[in-house]
């Protein structure tokens, strides 16, 4: 519920809105600025400037009635806000993981609605209107819409303590900060700010990261990475979104030496190898030798040494070998384990490679399912091995090595070479992402991928030219679940 009325006040502030501006502190880890109007309006969502909810919409939110989505737009035309004002949210590492802030013009039906749905009364505290449910903070003051989470179950008075210093302006705001307005002041209709150091730093805090890194250190690449910043712009239209990023790294930094020295020239020569049926694609042209030279992949390797099952495997000289892209598909298996608490078991799985060695790879991988008592199944020019009850198909086309795990291997006769949208992505960037999904009657596609270290792009779009793609996208928003509440999700320390 607490995730419904989140995405409630996401729509409502006034552009440029200094105010608001003044409330958010300069060590904000995320900054965004969300026009709605300009969303409602290419979303065809609109009667006589009030929110208004298209029939097809309807239909995806009765069917997701559950999720915080379809919550938030059901009450949306009835929720009293200012659909010409922006939203303004931001992430801290202190009291609040993060903030929303928005103007209301009918604070009594914000009131109503947020006694309602958490069936609690407003309070006040320092001369405002307070209500505390379970970790979330909602404060209404002058027409102003403060909700926040915090980073812990805390008292209420700490909550409302913190909560009015932020209304109170007592932190230096991001007002003055250049780089941040002008990411939040872009033609966009969603502009976000990312601080990444202090994002990793986050996380880094967090035990289930901790703990993860420590199972795999090979995520120390994404938690060490020295990127300053990150701005992100969504623009929104009928047809298509479009994102461009913006990353803040200097020319000297590890970020910058990792790419230009690990990656190699775009190229999409692996779609042979990764069947259509596929949702998620993500491929990096790398150059293998300078690959096994990092840090993080060495310990990688050291922890995989610690295997004796993995004797056969040069793990080492397969990584080596490849001289192009390395890249993961994956997708929901289409016969579900009995297993809930094994992820990876309900997944089709695609790992394909362009290398230097493609025959002394399948040698070795050949060598070791023998030592695993597995035999070899030759058929249609690929190897056939048996992994968790599915088949494991292992085989090679041209300099393509490819290892498949299909849950419907009969069925399965096309590659995304066929795709031309996708052949575009990969052709043009040397990191790239490609996804698409069916999701209430839309059939969508979303890419991605860098054009250099510092700027990449993105465009979301669907399979009918006749859909309205900020419909798609808010349909598709409606089928995320997400968990109201849970105990264990907190920092191991932060200030107040």
């Amino acid at each position: 519920m607490c995730a419904a009325l989140l995405l409630v006040v996401l729509c409502g502030c006034n552009r440029g809105d200094k105010h608001l501006l003044g409330m958010i502190p300069e060590d904000a880890t995320v900054v965004a600025r969300i026009d709605v109007e300009k969303i409602l309006s290419e979303g065809d969502m609109l009667k006589g400037g009030k929110p208004a909810i298209p029939d097809r919409l309807k239909a995806a939110i009765d069917e997701n009635e559950e999720s915080a989505f379809s919550q938030l737009l059901r009450v949306l035309p009835r929720f009293g806000l200012d659909v010409e004002s922006n939203v303004y949210v931001f992430f801290t590492n202190k009291t609040f993981r993060y903030v929303v802030l928005a103007r209301i013009d009918d604070e009594d039906a914000a009131k109503q609605l947020i006694e309602r749905e958490t069936g609690l009364k407003f309070k006040k505290m320092h001369d405002r209107d307070f209500l505390h449910y379970l970790d979330y903070a909602f404060v209404i003051d002058d027409g102003v819409l403060f909700y926040g989470k915090a980073n812990r179950s805390t008292a209420d008075n700490v909550m409302g303590d913190a909560a009015v210093s932020i209304l109170n302006k007592n932190a230096t705001s991001i007002d003055g900060h250049e780089d941040i307005m002008a990411c939040l002041d872009a033609d966009a209709e969603v502009n976000a700010w990312l601080n990444v150091k202090g994002i990793t730093d986050a996380l880094k805090g967090l035990p289930a990261v901790s703990d993860a890194m420590r199972r795999s250190p090979g995520l120390m690449l994404l938690t060490d990475i020295d990127i300053d910043a990150l701005g992100i712009h969504l623009k929104l239209e009928k047809e298509s979104a479009k994102l461009t990023a913006e990353i803040k790294a200097g020319k000297s930094s590890d970020y910058v030496r990792l790419l230009e020295t690990t990656l190699t020239g775009a190229d999409n020569s692996f779609l042979k190898a990764i069947p259509s049926s596929m949702q998620y694609v993500i491929a990096a042209s790398v150059n293998g030798e300078a690959l096994v030279n990092l840090e993080q992949v060495n310990a990688l390797l050291k922890r995989l040494s610690m295997y004796p099952q993995l004797d056969e495997l040069d793990v080492r000289q397969m990584l080596a070998s490849i001289n192009g892209p390395l890249a993961i598909a994956v997708s929901p298996s289409y016969m579900p384990s009995d297993n809930a608490d094994d992820f990876a078991a309900d997944l089709n799985v695609t790992i394909a490679a362009k290398t230097k060695d493609a025959e002394g790879i399948i040698a070795q991988i050949k060598q070791f399912a023998s030592s695993m008592g597995q035999p070899d199944y030759f058929k249609n020019g690929r190897h056939v091995y048996n992994y968790g009850g599915k088949p494991l198909l292992v085989g090679a086309i041209d300099d393509i090595v490819y290892l498949t795990r299909l849950d419907h291997e009969l069925l399965e006769g096309n590659y995304f070479d066929d795709y031309p949208d996708c052949k575009d992505r990969f052709g043009q960037s040397a990191l790239g992402l490609y996804v698409q999904s069916k999701v209430n009657g839309y059939s969508s596609f979303f890419n991605f991928g860098l054009s250099s270290p510092t700027k990449g792009d993105g465009l979301f779009y669907t399979a009918d030219e006749n859909d309205n793609v900020v419909l798609a996208l808010l349909s598709i928003l409606t089928s995320i679940k997400m968990p109201d509440h849970d105990e264990d999700d907190f920092v191991s320390d932060y200030d107040l």
